[in-house]
């Protein structure tokens, strides 16, 4: 879940700036990545692409909900993450940064979802 609070005090702190909320979409929901030795890792597999990004977090939820430009990509992908981030290199979103999405079949759009534990401690 997004904290807005918390957003308006990293824009503050960083002269006003503010975030870009990046549209990131993966191949599978909550898989887990495996080393190609075949053993586990514990952490999921994060593979997937950015397509873009909005200005206003709103404008990056609509993309999701209605699929615009078939960013699913005809199948491809079964989740997404809307991530809220602020310029800067090396720039990841916490929990309390991003927004988990899962492809709904029924409303042909990506909709908001609770987000898996295996992500928990993850930086996308």
């Amino acid at each position: 879940m997004i904290d807005k609070e918390l957003f308006e005090h990293i824009s503050e702190i960083r002269g006003g700036q503010p975030p870009i909320y990046e549209i990131y979409l993966m191949h599978e929901a909550a898989k887990e990545y495996i080393l190609p030795s075949r053993k586990p890792t514990g952490w999921p597999d994060t593979s997937g692409d950015s397509v873009g990004f909005y200005y206003e977090l709103e404008s990056a939820v609509n993309a999701l909900h209605e699929n615009v430009l078939d960013i699913r990509d005809g199948g491809v992908f079964n989740a997404a993450f809307i991530l809220c981030k602020f310029p800067g290199l090396y720039s990841s979103a916490g929990r309390d940064m991003r927004l988990y999405f899962l492809w709904d079949e029924a409303k042909d759009g990506f909709w908001e979802a609770d987000e898996p534990e295996i992500f928990k401690y993850v930086g996308i």
